[in-house]
């Protein structure tokens, strides 16, 4: 076909889209041509009620609960197709910081008292907890929400201190208990 030739368009398109122009027609894809969606407007209320109660749940444990609840077979594709056509979105939880600004301005106020001080008569020590539960944490939810990350009270954990001083280091220490003053001196003395 000339106009292929011309244009350096394949010929089966000009050959589809030549009528289409002709019936003065968009040459556009015609909508609700592609797949039909699986999932029916009863079941992605269902789904959508599903995921605002679970919001830590992944498209997949989601399928899971969906199907198993309603007897169904969908796949976790079609299920996060879904979730994205509702506005639902997986964002990590941000956390809270613990530090107010009355804690920020004890902090200047005690570095500002110190400044004089004979370090050579100081120890500094640290303690990390590693908490054995938790981690990042994908949340889903609507819209710009910022969602937070709930944690428990007293999740397990262990907790590595550290101590050192103008004189030199402490062994680092690895332990499950609270670190309190007797377990301080426990351990320095056994140092």
């Amino acid at each position: 076909m000339e106009l292929s030739r011309r244009t350096g368009v394949p010929k089966s398109t000009v050959y589809r889209t030549v009528p289409k122009l002709k019936k003065a027609e968009s040459v556009d894809r015609k909508i609700g041509s592609g797949k039909q969606c699986q999932i029916k407007a009863n079941n992605a209320r269902s789904l959508a009620s599903l995921a605002i109660n679970n919001p830590r749940s992944s498209e997949r444990k989601l399928t899971c609960k969906c199907n198993k609840r309603r007897g169904l077979s969908f796949s976790h594709e079609a299920v996060r197709i879904e979730m994205k056509r509702r506005g639902f979105t997986r964002k990590v939880a941000r956390k809270i910081p613990m530090l107010t600004q009355t804690h920020k301005a004890y902090r200047v106020d005690w570095a500002k008292s110190n400044r004089c001080r004979d370090w050579e008569k100081a120890i500094f020590s640290d303690e990390m907890s590693i908490w054995l539960a938790g981690g990042r944490v994908y949340v889903r939810c609507k819209g710009d929400s910022k969602p937070v990350k709930p944690s428990t009270k007293h999740s397990p954990k262990l907790n590595v201190w550290g101590v050192f001083s103008a004189r030199g280091t402490f062994p680092i220490k690895v332990f499950r208990e609270n670190l309190t003053g007797d377990f301080t001196v426990t351990f320095c003395t056994n140092v």
